[in-house]
């Protein structure tokens, strides 16, 4: 909600040069970026994205990190939040 506020902002307001403003996500704040730039609305409002240690998918987090995971691959299927940055 928070970033989507940010962009409404940019859009509307006729003092910012469009033309200089970047989208800049680091770890979890690129996740968010990147679903803010996939939002038909929003796209264009920004020049450019830069993303920093951001993570490939919440599948692959996942796995990499919590070893029940990789013991049990159908544990997958309960994980909602795709966040699929790739």
């Amino acid at each position: 909600m928070d970033a989507r506020a940010i962009a409404d902002f940019v859009k509307s307001s006729d003092k910012i040069d469009k033309n200089r403003v970047f989208l800049v996500g680091r770890s979890l704040g690129g996740a968010v970026a990147l679903h803010l730039l996939s939002e038909p609305e929003y796209q264009g409002v920004f020049r450019a994205c830069i993303i920093e240690n951001t993570f490939t998918s919440m599948l692959d987090m996942a796995m990499l990190r919590f070893m029940l995971m990789r013991m049990f691959p159908w544990l997958k299927m309960f994980l909602t939040i795709k966040w699929d940055n790739i």
